[in-house]
């Protein structure tokens, strides 16, 4: 039985070097498979067919909660998104050997409650750009603020580290913009780890030098357990996000 790693996290926690460096490593991952989403976001036609998805109204997606075979969930304030579990076994079925999808918070929270057979195919899997003692010491000393100050300001530096690494132009008010849009959603990001089997910490940005060859330091880490969890393994620097830590997410999706 193959295995499905669904990893997620905020924006700039090294997702796209992470799959850079497994392509070179493990030729026996398969990374991303074609699923199509329905989704009652009113989208343009070329938009819809780049990100894969095709429409569906509010009440379809909500009549399919009722059924186990599809994860609806909210991907945005007004936006509601459906997978079709089916597919996806099907898909990874075809692959042959483990399979590492990049999905949103919002679906790999509700991909760690799907029904069985299905739950027993998934491992879910939240990296986090900050250990949970970090956190404890940022709520004590300066509260939830303090938290999302500091979630905002990392995710902001380690982007415009990115712009600077490939020649973006951080002078851009377009790129500034997007900038804060994914600097300001970290903290709900981070709100989301409790849902997930594993949690890992890597504090090495996407141009973080840890990430070049030889990888090493948190990405080398992150890397080595992912891996190993895909594979049926042990993971050695996973653990639990608790559910106390932070406030349960409101307004984009329910959990449970």
């Amino acid at each position: 039985m193959n295995l499905i790693g669904a990893v997620s996290g905020p924006t700039a926690v090294g997702k796209f070097e992470m799959i850079r460096v497994m392509n070179k490593e493990a030729p026996s991952v398969t990374f991303g498979l074609r699923l199509t989403l329905l989704s009652n976001a009113d989208l343009e036609p070329w938009l819809r067919a780049k990100l894969g998805t095709l429409p569906a109204s509010t009440e379809r997606l909500q009549a399919l909660k009722s059924d186990q075979n599809w994860v609806v969930y909210n991907s945005g304030p007004d936006t509601m998104e459906a997978l079709d579990m089916r597919e996806l076994i099907r898909l990874a079925d075809e692959a042959g050997g483990p399979v590492i999808l990049r999905v949103s918070p919002a679906l790999g929270a509700k991909l760690s409650g799907v029904a069985s057979p299905y739950r027993e195919r998934i491992r879910t899997i939240f990296i986090s750009p900050v250990a949970e003692k970090m956190v404890g010491d940022i709520l004590i000393n300066q509260g939830l603020g303090g938290v999302r100050s500091f979630l905002h300001r990392r995710t902001q530096g380690e982007l415009l580290a990115e712009q600077v690494r490939d020649g973006g132009d951080i002078n851009s008010p377009r790129v500034l913009a997007e900038i804060q849009k994914f600097a300001r959603r970290a903290y709900w990001d981070m709100q989301l780890a409790p849902w997930f089997d594993y949690t890992l910490i890597n504090r090495d940005g996407p141009a973080n030098k840890n990430w070049e060859d030889p990888v090493s330091g948190d990405a080398r880490q992150m890397v080595d357990d992912i891996l190993a969890i895909v594979n049926g393994g042990a993971p050695r620097h996973c653990y639990k996000w608790p559910r106390d830590l932070l406030p349960e997410p409101e307004g984009m999706i329910d959990p449970t």
